[in-house]
């Protein structure tokens, strides 16, 4: 009987979910620091941001969870694969 796809790809799913809410985390945090005044290297992120508007609180928090998170489930698969 094959595993529940959450447990066969657990790996797989939860790399994608560290660069995908590592990436929220980033543009929140980048989003709340400096408001709609990013100069230098990190204006390339300027569209992205002043487009999430007011979301970007929302990314702060919830990205940094999730992130916590979705690290503790693959650290935990990682060791018990061992």
């Amino acid at each position: 009987m094959k595993d529940d796809i959450l447990v066969e790809y657990r790996l797989e799913i939860g790399a994608f979910l560290l660069l995908v809410l590592g990436l929220a985390s980033f543009l929140g945090i980048l989003g709340v620091a400096t408001g709609n005044q990013i100069t230098g290297d990190l204006s390339v992120f300027q569209g992205i941001i002043s487009a999430l508007g007011g979301w970007t609180y929302w990314l702060a928090v919830i990205g940094v969870i999730g992130f916590l998170i979705i690290l503790w489930w693959v650290i935990d698969y990682v060791l018990k694969v061992r």
